[in-house]
């Protein structure tokens, strides 16, 4: 009930009106990879027709996107002007590709064995006029605006706060997230007393628990409890990007992990300029300024996301330290992975 009542309440706000996001929005997700499983190769030709009514499905999309976008400037509820111009150059190499470039045209490399040389030919003509006449100039669309008409709208401005209603719909992401009543000021005090005790800890070893399946059981993931749970999993791994300290190791990924959930919040709710956020992760995690800028530029196209990662950490771990202390078998390291693996079709509050 609690996680219906959470998405019952998102409808109050329009995520529609916000749809780009340079690291994973659907434009990007949809050129990397133009059909769900692209790496296993379509089966017949009803497969390969499907495949060219999606392509079509996208260039509806695109239109559908312009219109918000629009909507969205009407109303005051726009992107900061450094998630547009991430998302430019993306689709500008996009729209200049030639068919055969881009990864729309993979399923053309490998036909099966059944698919007769005819058919082979009136497919590959059909995605070729696809692609000339309706995708590539819907990405070049879709550049066009973003440039000349929706960038001088966009704001100066970061924090999901300073938007029209930001600060409530914001503190929603938050719950949403976190699977928590916390507020974001509660979960960025959190936050920096994480990375304040994790830097003065002495680096572990690695974990030692085993991967995630996709679907456990035949059920889709709970998205929050899946990004909960590879926090777990990483926490004591070496953070990606990270520099060798002073003790010869790179900082963990659990204090990376509660470092972007400092810097989420801080910039959403707590008033951090992105200038500041980045200062202050190059000062906590020693990272590099330009990868600490694409740190806090994913943490401002995606509002609270990262905080799934802090809860992990913490849920995950009072499980594990209670299934220790009842002497259950579930303190087995093995069957506490298999126990929680199977249940991460639910949201956290469920699952615990």
């Amino acid at each position: 009930l609690g996680r219906t009542a959470t998405e019952i309440e998102g409808f109050r706000y329009p995520s529609e009106l916000l749809v780009l996001d340079p690291f994973d929005d659907l434009p990007g997700r949809f050129a990397r990879e133009p059909r769900p499983g692209a790496k296993a190769p379509l089966a017949d030709v009803a497969a390969y027709d499907a495949y060219l009514q999606r392509l079509d499905g996208f260039v509806a999309w695109v239109d559908q996107a312009i219109n918000n976008l629009r909507l969205g400037t009407a109303k005051g509820i726009v992107h900061p002007r450094v998630i547009v111009e991430r998302s430019l150059p993306g689709l500008a190499a996009v729209a200049a590709a030639q068919p055969t470039e881009t990864a729309f045209w993979a399923p053309m490399r490998s036909f099966p064995a059944g698919v007769p040389m005819a058919e082979r030919a009136r497919l590959a003509r059909e995605l070729d006029l696809r692609l000339r006449e309706r995708v590539l100039p819907a990405y070049a669309r879709l550049h066009r605006f973003l440039a000349t008409e929706y960038l001088p709208s966009a704001r100066e401005a970061v924090a999901f706060a300073d938007l029209p209603g930001g600060v409530a719909w914001y503190a929603y992401l938050v719950r949403a997230n976190s699977r928590s009543t916390a507020t974001p000021a509660d979960v960025h005090a959190a936050a920096l007393a994480r990375v304040a005790e994790w830097r003065s800890r002495a680096p572990a070893s690695p974990g030692v628990f085993s991967p995630l399946p996709v679907r456990p059981g035949g059920f889709l993931l709970d998205p929050v409890s899946e990004r909960a749970w590879r926090a777990y999993l990483s926490a004591d791994s070496p953070a990606e990007g990270a520099p060798i300290s002073r003790a010869g190791v790179p900082p963990t990924r659990a204090l990376h992990i509660a470092a972007l959930a400092a810097v989420d919040t801080g910039v959403h709710a707590q008033g951090w300029t992105r200038e500041r956020a980045i200062a202050w992760l190059v000062e906590q995690l020693g990272l590099d300024a330009g990868v600490a800028a694409d740190h806090v530029d994913r943490c401002i196209a995606q509002p609270a996301r990262a905080l799934a990662a802090l809860e992990g950490l913490g849920f995950f771990g009072e499980l594990r330290r209670a299934a220790i202390a009842g002497g259950a078998a579930a303190a087995d390291d093995a069957e506490f992975v298999r126990r929680v693996v199977e249940s991460l079709w639910m949201p956290l509050p469920v699952l615990g």
